[in-house]
């Protein structure tokens, strides 16, 4: 299968995020996915409120590899009213974000930083069952 103009696009910023996440946070990208489990996340750094975001590690298509995939408020609840193993498709934005740590030594507390990245979904485009995708 020939892959389209838009996929090949999506597939360098992918790349390059993975890499890069600061300098490509905020480009929108189309993406697909297999339904899998989301949790509850606590990601202020990310912009997403507490108590109402969620989070799954999910194979991203068509980077066929995994990324950090997040949704809030409304359309958290339309992904967990999603069957699991529906293919999605969807909007996300490239978001990034820096965190704070406190890690505990055996001399003294050690404040640690680390990056958390990953797609935030904007739209839910369209949504396959399992045995509509063959």
């Amino acid at each position: 299968m020939k892959m389209l103009e838009n996929d090949q696009k999506t597939l360098e910023i992918l790349r390059k995020f993975k890499k890069l996440p600061k300098r490509y946070q905020a480009r929108s990208v189309t993406v697909s996915f297999k339904n899998e489990d989301f949790y509850s996340i606590e990601a202020e750094e990310l912009g997403l409120p507490l108590g109402a975001s969620i989070r799954g590690y999910l194979k991203i298509q068509p980077a066929n590899e995994l990324f950090s995939v997040y949704a809030k408020d409304e359309l958290a609840e339309k992904i967990l009213d999603i069957p699991k193993g529906c293919e999605i498709t969807a909007e996300a934005k490239c978001v990034f974000g820096i965190y704070k740590e406190v890690k505990f030594t055996a001399d003294e507390p050690v404040l640690e930083r680390g990056v958390l990245s990953g797609l935030l979904i904007t739209k839910v485009i369209d949504m396959k069952k399992p045995d509509e995708n063959r």
